[in-house]
């Protein structure tokens, strides 16, 4: 299953995908910013792979024209809730900070909100790293609780997220057109 949006291409997680996913966890620039920060073994990821849910796990290898660069989720879907936590990490380096992980993290949150029609999402992160918090803020999210090790919970629903994302998502479309056209991508931007 694949989704475009913004110039990213979302495509669901195969197997094939695991062990190029379980190197960009173990990286240093990814694994210290999550709250399990073991290294995570071949086996382990397997087995993890097989407890998803293919109905409530929406796990998603972002790219762009043709290179994978990170992974996003939405996962725990409550159907009588409709909401579900979502989530990931960018697994290329060089783009952390770049265009590329937001406009997958705004394809990500269209997908689960107007292909899944969820009602909210959850999302747990560290405050500490900047960047994310601050995105989160720009998406609309709303610190509700602590975790430990620093971490807080936040949500965000669709309502919030549209009034809160509305020009960034206008400017999203206008630049997963101009990725599209660098790429020399023959897939249409879906708006």
């Amino acid at each position: 299953m694949r989704f475009l949006r913004y110039g990213i291409d979302l495509e669901r997680l195969e197997a094939k995908d695991l062990e190029m996913v379980r190197q960009w966890r173990n990286h240093d620039a990814v694994r210290l910013r999550m709250q399990y920060q073991e290294i995570i073994s071949p086996e382990r990821q397997a087995v993890w792979f097989k407890t998803l849910d293919p109905y409530n796990d929406w796990y998603f290898v972002a790219a762009i024209d043709g290179s994978p660069f990170a992974l996003f989720h939405i996962k725990k879907i409550s159907w009588e809730n409709k909401s579900g936590e979502a989530g990931g990490f960018v697994g290329n380096p060089e783009l952390i900070g770049g265009i590329e992980p937001g406009l997958g993290i705004l394809a990500l949150m269209d997908f689960a909100f107007f292909s899944l029609g969820l009602n909210s999402l959850e999302a747990k992160y560290h405050p500490g790293y900047t960047e994310i918090a601050t995105l989160n803020l720009q998406l609309g999210y709303e610190i509700f609780a602590e975790e430990s090790g620093g971490f807080v919970r936040a949500r965000v629903t669709s309502a919030r997220y549209l009034e809160a994302t509305e020009k960034l998502r206008k400017a999203a479309q206008r630049a997963g057109r101009v990725l599209c056209m660098k790429g020399n991508v023959a897939a249409a931007v879906a708006d």
